[in-house]
């Protein structure tokens, strides 16, 4: 694992030789940004090493044909670590300075949760973003074949993600918009209204 230092540093160098606008050096910088972020983070689906999530994610986009979304997919999780020490932690100001382009930044912000964010007006919040949309679609796949539903609040959470994954495909496909129909609404129109009650509930913990 390459320390917040040594990252700037390669930036620095593939600035210099002039191969930072090439999409393979922005994703392995990317990749060495999230394995720094996740470093020593243990996913508690499968107990394994947290960077295989990201990288699972990564995997479905294509490097060359679909390399905003790539980069996303890697850094998609960044954002929300917190290791209670500040230095070692990155906010969507120091991935900025890399000089990634507006659509990357733009969409680590909207992908991001915000600390006490509720899971429906951040589902919303995503969908307004049509290039990272498809990321957190990939995101939640991957949450949901790798998670163990063994109790009543994971299945509920589960029902959740897949309403957030249904939404986000329909505003995707251009069958619904997002400014018109909100998530809320998606789910309270799609669900029973004591289902619909729960589901806000379990949004909001």
């Amino acid at each position: 694992m390459l320390s917040k230092s040594e990252i700037k540093a390669e930036w620095e160098a593939a600035v210099k030789r002039g191969d930072w606008n090439k999409a393979e050096t922005q994703i392995w910088l990317a990749d060495k940004i999230a394995e720094n972020a996740h470093h020593g983070e243990i996913r508690f689906s499968d107990g394994g090493p947290y960077i295989r999530h990201p990288r699972a994610v990564a995997s479905k986009f294509d490097p060359v044909k679909e390399t905003n979304q790539h980069i996303l997919s890697l850094l998609h999780d960044v954002g929300e670590v917190k290791k209670g020490v500040p230095e070692e932690e990155w906010s969507l100001k120091e991935i900025s300075n890399f000089s990634f382009n507006a659509q990357i930044i733009s969409g680590m912000n909207a992908i991001t949760r915000r600390d006490g964010e509720n899971y429906i007006d951040y589902i919303h919040r995503v969908s307004l973003n049509r290039l990272v949309s498809p990321v957190k679609v990939g995101d939640i796949n991957h949450n949901r074949a790798t998670e163990v539903i063994n109790s009543e609040s994971r299945l509920q959470k589960d029902q959740l993600h897949m309403a957030a994954r249904l939404y986000l495909l329909r505003c995707i496909e251009q069958k619904i918009s997002p400014k018109e129909i909100h998530f809320r609404e998606f789910i309270r129109d799609r669900f029973q209204p004591e289902m619909a009650e729960v589901l806000e509930l379990r949004a909001a913990a």
